[in-house]
């Protein structure tokens, strides 16, 4: 239901309702994974998972509470922010070249490699900082790091970590960096 697949065999469509020119779709279809990949950096979702991040470690109990004078852990969150501010001001250059041009371009792709990776590391600087408590739960979590999660959620920092569907939305990273090197690289 995240993810559906649709296939249509001998589709008949009538003139009067088709988009484009008669076997165009997959242009069209490549247009709109541009807006797909582009979304797919999810740089909205990364700043509110290293602000919970930050929550975490500033007011967090046992493990949490004792990392946030660590040094590792200072530099560790700061290279996410700088991640996640690159990150928010490229797809807003994205946007202003959409707005521009009328089309996103190739770096969409890039974009959707580098947020997927980011949001990835947030996660699991998320898991790491809760440590036991972030494994799955058989009832209601109830943890430390409870008062972290969405209200009701059921330890979605795990769900979280393990819930990959952006990564492969829109196109793998093995796809992503197969049109990276064709149409940016020219290789």
């Amino acid at each position: 239901h995240v993810f559906n697949q649709v296939f249509f065999e001998a589709l008949r469509v009538p003139v009067e309702n088709r988009v484009g020119e008669e076997n165009a779709g997959w242009t069209f279809a490549k247009a709109l994974l541009e807006h797909e990949r582009l979304g797919s950096a999810r740089h909205s979702e990364a700043r509110r998972k290293l602000d919970r991040l930050k929550r975490i470690l500033t007011g967090g109990t046992g493990a949490a509470a004792s990392l946030s004078g660590d040094a590792r852990w200072r530099s560790r969150v700061a290279q996410l922010e700088m991640q996640v501010r690159a990150l928010e001001y490229s797809t807003m250059r994205a946007l202003e070249r959409m707005e521009e041009t009328g089309v996103v371009g190739e770096f969409a792709s890039v974009m959707k490699v580098k947020g997927v990776a980011v949001n990835q590391e947030i996660d699991e600087a998320i898991v790491d900082a809760v440590g036991p408590d972030a494994l799955a739960a058989d009832a209601a979590f109830d943890g430390p790091a409870a008062k972290f999660l969405h209200p009701g959620a059921r330890n979605s920092i795990e769900a979280r970590y393990w819930f990959r569907g952006p990564a492969i939305a829109g196109g793998s990273a093995e796809v992503q960096r197969g049109i990276i090197s064709k149409r940016i690289l020219g290789l």
